[in-house]
């Protein structure tokens, strides 16, 4: 909507279903309608109707075919109202201000569908998702409302302490001093998890040290702090000094790391600091065992999921259902994640009665250096499946998916890869307990 006289335009929430049962439904609130305020409050997203909706009496606002209509729901203080809404985010998601020479989204090749050229930088993601956020472009109304709406956790992507190699990372010079943002933050009761994207040359070594300590001064505010590899495709804009890390310099970075574990472990209790499992699995070192990830509350940045798909793993060693009589079954996954999916083919041939075999996808849309499952296309999925003869199924895991979709990255359905590869695909889940059971009943049908 257009801005009227210096106001903020009009934002609502678009209802996409009702709940059955709920207080919403019961209210006589539809589909299609659109939110506006809560208790009299403008709401710009699912935080805002969460924090006003928490109250003895709850009325909402809506409009409905352009009528205003007041409604009064009958829940308690701590029901949800019942709703779903078509976005978190009511007024569109905050752009990022930064021009990160590791930004993965200016480096993907033409013609990606538009949601995956979204440089997000959203403090409110943060809070709902994990999203990493660098504070760049905080308002001191955003500031206010982070304090106001205790939106904690929130993820930071601090890269270095140094505000000079910071700025040079970001390519921001007006990003305020991190560490001042952080401890902002912290004074107003806002606990936080960290991130180093760490660039080889850049903000790695002696950076890196003095950034592990400052970041660990402010524990237990600070929770955690990931250190994870710079992303390189073949698509980058500029070629820079900082390269992709190979085996040798994710060992450094390993032995580095755990020097400041090692202190940490004694004097925090915690290891605080957390190599991603990338570098793990490109050095051919074990993974760290379970207790020393602190609840793993960086998994969804690709910090102990590997541990946890290995424990999960010896937890199934009894499990039988012979129901595969032979069947040739081929697991398509990345590069990366060859070496454990290799773990779970071992398992599955003896629990379900298949021969297996792995299927390492090199990723020749993005480049060799990408080597993670959840950035294949159905192209390269495709003629890998081709390239290794029958099989009677071939199974992917699903995050190779858009979300609640059977569709890849570049547009490609499971569907099509099905018929052009003339066998089943399977989309299974990354874990391997649910994964053997949807392959036992797939094999069992």
């Amino acid at each position: 909507m257009p801005r009227d006289g210096g106001r903020r335009p009009q934002v609502a929430g678009v209802i996409r279903r009702v709940l059955p049962g709920g207080a919403a439904e019961r209210a006589g609130i539809r589909p299609g309608d659109l939110l506006v305020e809560v208790n009299g409050h403008p709401v710009e997203d699912i935080i805002d109707v969460r924090f006003y909706a928490a109250e003895d009496e709850c009325v909402l606002t809506l409009l409905r075919d352009g009528a205003r209509l007041t409604v009064e729901l009958d829940k308690g203080i701590d029901d949800p109202i019942g709703v779903e809404f078509e976005d978190d985010l009511f007024d569109g998601i905050r752009l990022c201000s930064n021009r990160c020479d590791f930004c993965f989204v200016d480096q993907q090749p033409k013609g990606m569908r538009p949601t995956l050229q979204i440089r997000d930088d959203d403090y409110r993601l943060s809070f709902l998702h994990g999203n990493f956020v660098t504070l760049t472009n905080l308002t001191e109304r955003d500031w206010e409302r982070i304090f106001r709406q205790r939106l904690s956790p929130l993820y930071v992507s601090v890269h270095a302490t140094d505000d000079a190699v910071r700025r040079r990372l970001l390519r921001n010079k007006r990003s305020s001093p991190v560490m001042d943002d952080l401890r902002r933050l912290i004074e107003g009761g806002i606990r936080l998890h960290t991130q180093v994207v760490l660039c080889a040359g850049l903000n790695d070594g002696d950076v890196l040290d003095r950034t592990i300590q400052d970041l660990a001064a402010l524990y237990p505010a600070v929770e955690t702090l990931a250190v994870v590899p710079m992303g390189v495709t073949d698509y980058r804009l500029e070629r820079n000094e900082s390269e992709p890390y190979d085996a040798s310099g994710a060992r450094r970075v390993i032995r580095q790391v755990r020097a400041h574990q090692r202190i940490f472990e004694r004097d925090l209790g915690v290891r605080f600091v957390h190599p991603s499992d990338e570098f793990y699995l490109l050095a051919g070192r074990p993974l760290p065992r379970a207790r020393t990830y602190q609840g793993f509350p960086q998994l969804s940045n690709g910090v102990g999921g590997s541990r946890l798909f290995l424990d999960e793993i010896r937890t199934l060693r009894g499990f039988r259902r012979p129901c595969g009589r032979g069947a040739s079954v081929q697991m398509v996954t990345g590069v990366l994640a060859a070496p454990l999916v290799e773990r779970f083919a071992a398992l599955a041939e003896g629990a379900l009665d298949i021969r297996a075999s792995v299927l390492p996808v090199r990723n020749n849309w993005f480049g060799h250096t990408v080597t993670v499952a959840g950035l294949l296309t159905g192209r390269d999925v495709k003629d890998t499946i081709l390239a290794a003869g029958r099989a009677d199924v071939a199974i992917i895991p699903d995050v190779m998916l858009r979300d609640d979709s059977d569709v890849f990255l570049d547009d490609m359905t499971v569907e099509q890869i099905s018929w052009e590869t003339g066998r089943p695909v399977l989309p299974v889940s990354v874990w391997p307990g649910d994964a053997l059971r949807s392959l036992a009943r797939w094999l069992s049908a």
